[in-house]
């Protein structure tokens, strides 16, 4: 299970294997490469980066099951994906073109 952690500062990737991240982004981490890099994913893009620069966020808790609304669905139908998604909460669908 990927570990999600928030990244603490600004990081420019530097090679092709290194993973770009923006102050504030969300990436779930893969695994750790070493006692300073960890390898991990945003928005479908693998990468490496320094663990310092993200914190880990405490697992989502599962909430108590609640009475679920009424759902009305209007309309059935397919679609086709014009771009990846990779969905970054619990209730985020994530798909690939």
């Amino acid at each position: 299970q990927m570990r999600p952690a928030r990244a603490k500062f600004d990081f420019k990737a530097q090679t092709l294997k290194e993973l770009p991240l923006q102050k504030g982004d969300i990436v779930y981490i893969y695994k750790q490469i070493d006692q300073n890099w960890l390898e991990g994913e945003h928005h479908g893009r693998v990468g490496i980066f320094p663990r310092s620069y993200v914190e880990f966020l405490p697992p989502a808790e599962k909430a108590q099951p609640k009475k679920p609304l009424p759902l009305q669905v209007l309309e059935y139908g397919d679609a086709i994906a014009k771009f990846n998604f990779n969905g970054d909460t619990q209730v985020e669908m994530s798909f690939r073109k």
